[in-house]
């Protein structure tokens, strides 16, 4: 592996004309080897590219690509539960539920609650079209989603149960 130092940092050379900064792994849930990949793929360098880059199979890239956004999903799962498990209400919002119903659920738990809502009504509407945009056709939810009521009166969103 060759690098460059510019000045400020050490740039890892894939190439003479892809260079740039490749993220340290670190304590997360990818390899050095995915992130490398995903950097490469988000600038736009096709997996051809990359093996070639990196002397392997274009199979190989397509197999740490896939696994690496997975764990990057997976992760982001993880961090939604973690949220929701500090609020004060959590509540199954079921397929079906339309977009006001869901607002004036959200209104009821929060004052039952003694809560006060984080968002105006335009505000709440444009924040749950926003949070459950993958989930709402017509106005309606497509499939179940967890929302839950922090202390502080915002909300969380889990669209997929």
């Amino acid at each position: 592996m060759t690098y460059f130092w510019d000045g400020l940092i050490y740039h890892r050379v894939l190439s003479l004309r892809m260079t740039r900064t490749i993220p340290n792994a670190g304590d997360t849930f990818l390899t050095q080897r995915q992130i490398e990949v995903l950097s490469l793929r988000e600038r736009g360098v096709t997996q051809k590219s990359i093996a070639s880059q990196l002397g392997t199979s274009v199979a190989n890239i397509s197999t740490i690509e896939t696994s690496a956004r997975v764990n990057i999903s997976k992760a982001e799962q993880t961090i939604t539960l973690s949220k929701l498990l500090k609020c004060n209400i959590i509540f199954n919002a079921q397929e079906g539920t339309e977009l006001w119903d869901l607002v004036s659920r959200i209104y009821t738990m929060a004052d039952n609650d003694g809560t006060k809502l984080a968002y105006t009504e335009p505000e709440l509407v444009a924040f749950l079209n926003r949070g459950l945009k993958h989930v709402f056709n017509d106005r309606k939810l497509t499939s179940d989603a967890e929302i839950g009521l922090t202390p502080d009166g915002n909300l969380i969103i889990n669209p997929t149960i």
